[in-house]
């Protein structure tokens, strides 16, 4: 829900999602002038959009769960300093795994 902020109302990251959602599907429906939705489409060009939120929605589920983030930490500082490759690539392909793993967290999991 929104909350209000310094005076003023804010609806929080997820209602500018939909709004944003909203925009993107108006302006892909042909919003009123097709030039103009033309326009707009190329400006905000939301290719990148999907991958960018799951890797957002990783971060954040790693961030909700300290333990988790302080052995991924751990992993990839011990994999920097390992001198054997085999050795290496195996906590990498662990560190993969896990963050894999939290990013098919569900939310509010």
């Amino acid at each position: 829900m929104g909350r209000l902020v310094a005076g003023r109302y804010s609806i929080g990251w997820l209602g500018w999602l939909w709004l944003w959602l909203w925009l993107w599907l108006w302006l892909w429906l042909g919003a009123g002038d097709g030039e103009w939705g033309r326009a707009i489409g190329d400006a905000f060009n939301v290719t990148p959009v999907p991958a960018f939120m799951h890797l957002w929605w990783t971060q954040y589920a790693i961030a909700r769960d300290p333990e988790l983030e302080a052995h991924l930490r751990d992993l990839e500082a011990r994999a920097v300093k390992c001198e054997d490759p085999r050795e290496s690539a195996v906590l990498l392909a662990e560190y993969s795994r896990l963050r894999r793993q939290a990013a098919a967290v569900e939310p509010g999991r």
